[in-house]
């Protein structure tokens, strides 16, 4: 599979259905950079993040607007949606609905995803019904 492929298919296979069968190779030790948070992850913590993810936005999922693959990166933009309906770190469910925008920039090592890169929109992330 193609790097820019293998890209859509970590967002559209993993995160979107939970479905690891064609990218979970890819994603068995992954370094995560967001913000400040910089950890290593295998795939079963990658598996309870988005298992985690679903459980408090039962209608989550990433809108995948595009993908470029060059050499050893790929670059995604994104748009993350879902409902709160579930407890999300803590707090109760919130009803509110959220569409945040993305963006990952991924480094591949041979067909494994090594490192991504998340930034996204995180005033539009507010499940705080007291917000809005």
């Amino acid at each position: 599979m193609d790097r820019a492929t293998l890209a859509r298919a970590v967002f559209e296979e993993g995160w979107n259905r939970q479905d690891y069968s064609r990218v979970g190779d890819a994603l068995q030790y992954v370094r995560l950079h967001v913000g400040e948070v910089d950890r290593q992850l295998d795939l079963d913590a990658v598996r309870d993040i988005i298992a985690g993810w679903h459980d408090a936005f039962s209608d989550f999922r990433f809108e995948v607007h595009t993908v470029v693959a060059s050499g050893d990166h790929a670059a995604i933009r994104a748009t993350l949606h879902g409902t709160n309906d579930g407890p999300w770190r803590g707090a109760p469910p919130t009803g509110r609905t959220v569409a945040v925008e993305h963006m990952f920039f991924l480094r591949f090592e041979a067909d494994a995803v090594v490192e991504v890169w998340e930034l996204l929109d995180r005033d539009a992330f507010e499940v705080d019904a007291s917000k809005g």
